[in-house]
């Protein structure tokens, strides 16, 4: 699959990796008082998520094991998250740092059956600065049959997740940033 799904704007698109499986998931919302970068939609992404998130990838990490995959730790285990640099290479709750550029962050992993990408990327209308978009894209290459088993039976769950993260993500700074306004009840795929 080409990377037609992302967003033109994505340094996903710049990859010379020929992604097997491409998602985007889009909200929107104003910000009257600029007050709200990547970098706080980033560690609102990456904040552990509800407990059956977490028993999720408890089960996840057990099966994984099995197969002499990579597990993640606990999103609860992992360092307070807090303002940071988003530095390459960095772990960031479960993810690691692929990417920063100033409207958007490139988490994700690499493993033996397959390699993610996420794209956490904040733009504005051009006719209006205070109307923002964030859109969330994963793309995810398969090393081999492993792989696309695996991703056959995580996709289900990665397509409720991600719009899940976003709604939860966006009304956590509507709380926090009182200026944000008009966050969408659902995220919609685009």
């Amino acid at each position: 699959m080409t990377g037609s799904d992302l967003p033109a704007a994505s340094a996903l698109n710049q990859s010379s990796t020929n992604f097997d499986y491409v998602d985007s998931f889009h909200a929107e919302f104003t910000d009257k008082r600029d007050s709200i970068d990547i970098f706080v939609l980033g560690e609102m992404f990456a904040q552990p998520g509800p407990k059956w998130f977490e028993a999720l990838l408890a089960i996840r990490n057990k099966i994984a094991s099995r197969f002499s995959l990579k597990t993640s730790a606990k999103p609860s285990e992992t360092r307070t998250l807090g303002r940071r640099n988003w530095e390459i290479g960095e772990q960031v709750g479960i993810f690691r740092v692929f990417g920063k550029h100033r409207n958007e962050l490139v988490l994700g992993e690499n493993d033996r059956h397959l390699n993610f990408r996420v794209s956490l990327l904040l733009s504005e209308d051009t006719t209006d600065p205070t109307r923002k978009f964030y859109t969330v894209s994963t793309a995810v290459e398969f090393n081999n049959r492993l792989g696309r088993w695996y991703f056959a039976i995580v996709k289900p769950f990665h397509r409720l997740i991600v719009p899940l993260m976003i709604k939860r993500g966006l009304a956590k700074i509507r709380r926090e940033h009182r200026d944000a306004r008009g966050l969408p009840v659902a995220p919609q795929r685009i």
